[in-house]
């Protein structure tokens, strides 16, 4: 073996001193220093994101092997689960990375490969107005001689085309 180095039919690689660090492991050293630049209630929520739904899903994997694929994995998980709220652990693993890059933990940051999936407007299927039969049993529902305030604003709503902070911007009796 050693004939073949010296021929050049073989390298050596470098010995490093690098440790084998896995997520949660620089995750604790980040939330060390995140901790000394928000308040309490921001850390607090920041740590439940990730022992809720970051830690079980990267936290056992080495940091150095973590990938793209990973990564986007994961963020179209959490996707499914809540389409609100998946953006948050997806911030927070990119500055667990973001960090950890920093340290050369690990050549660069895989969660800056990742196409983040975002919600399709749902088209036509929305029904914001009332066609006139609706509008017809709604009044009927109202008295307008006992409730008479009720059945002007409601007409003047459905008819003007106006929406309820327009309508209450009027006062009554100014000329």
């Amino acid at each position: 073996m050693e004939k073949a180095v010296q021929n050049g039919e073989l390298t050596v690689a470098p010995k490093t001193d690098k440790v084998a660090r896995k997520f949660k492991d620089v995750y604790e050293e980040w939330l060390k220093s995140y901790k000394l630049t928000v308040r309490e209630s921001a850390w607090s929520k920041t740590r439940d994101c990730f022992n809720l739904h970051i830690l079980p899903d990267l936290g056992d994997m080495y940091i150095d092997k973590i990938t793209p694929q990973d990564v986007q994995t994961a963020v179209n998980r959490w996707f499914k689960q809540s389409p609100v709220a998946f953006k948050r652990s997806f911030v927070h693993i990119n500055r667990i990375l973001t960090y950890a890059e920093l340290r050369d933990y690990i050549p660069h940051n895989p969660a800056r490969r990742i196409i983040l999936p975002r919600v399709q407007d749902k088209i036509g299927s929305t029904n914001d107005f009332w066609d006139r039969r609706q509008l017809e049993v709604f009044f009927n529902c109202i008295n307008p001689d006992r409730e008479l305030y009720k059945y002007v604003l409601f007409r003047i709503l459905a008819y003007a085309g106006l929406r309820i902070g327009e309508a209450m911007a009027f006062e009554l009796g100014r000329h």
